[in-house]
């Protein structure tokens, strides 16, 4: 399930990171409206909720003490957050623009290639993405 709360919930160590003492909240919402995801930490619970409520991206996330986090929205926006519950919103799309982000597994970090419908499509069956 490591995929589930790793990259739909978005809740991984950041690189580098021992003990879950930093992470990164990162979720990846495709297609989906809505997850919810917790997992269990040496110093306590990381919880990620999101949603996408009309044109807006809500992130509501749960930070225990003592850990150091940033939470990367879809755009790519990065967000230092502080312990404690706290949420975090943004608008989903621009008009007249169609993005994909692609995401290593290896690195914090995310490109984003914009194009219409074809271009994204085209780029995908090139790169093995469809």
């Amino acid at each position: 399930m490591e995929w589930y709360y790793g990259y739909v919930g978005g809740i991984r160590q950041a690189t580098n990171s021992v003990g879950w003492r930093e992470i990164l909240i990162a979720p990846n919402p495709g297609f989906l409206t809505s997850a919810e995801t917790t997992v269990p930490t040496p110093y306590g619970r990381v919880a990620s909720r999101w949603r996408k409520d009309g044109a807006t991206f809500r992130l509501e996330v749960e930070v225990p003490k003592g850990v150091k986090a940033t939470a990367i929205l879809p755009s790519g926006t990065r967000k230092t957050l502080h312990s404690g519950k706290q949420t975090v919103q943004e608008p989903l799309v621009q008009r007249g623009k169609l993005s994909i982000w692609i995401y290593s597994e290896h690195h914090d970090q995310r490109r984003e290639l914009q194009g219409d419908q074809n271009d994204i499509r085209t780029l995908c069956e090139v790169g093995g993405l469809g």
